[in-house]
């Protein structure tokens, strides 16, 4: 299974990329951004395969929400959801606190709109 930590976002961050463009995956718990980002070998198929930007999360104004901080497969994806619904989310990585900072991207710039 890939490693990957889980980066806390805002609620509304996780809407807006959801609505970016119709997703890739979109389930109960989390999404894969509809674009794919680039791709790579899967760590669980062992072939290249397409990867998507992931976001995990109910939906729900209140609840945490949070983003990959690599991009996934579908396969990657759907087994991190199953760790994390058997309660095994530690098996995906550690998390760190300058990993949470909801203030920066995946490449540590500035969140907020453009101007």
């Amino acid at each position: 299974m890939q490693k990957f930590r889980m980066i806390e976002i805002a609620y509304e961050e996780f809407w807006d990329a959801c609505e970016v463009v119709p997703p890739a995956i979109m389930l109960n718990d989390g999404f894969l951004l509809g674009e794919p980002h680039s791709d790579r070998t899967c760590s669980i198929l062992n072939k290249q395969d397409m990867v998507w930007w992931a976001y995990f999360g109910p939906g729900r104004e209140g609840a945490p929400h949070f983003k990959a901080d690599t991009p996934l497969t579908k396969t990657e994806f759907r087994e991190a959801l199953c760790l994390l619904r058997a309660g095994q989310g530690a098996a995906l990585a550690g998390s760190e606190e300058a990993d949470r900072d909801r203030r920066l991207n995946q490449n540590g710039h500035q969140q907020g709109d453009a101007t």
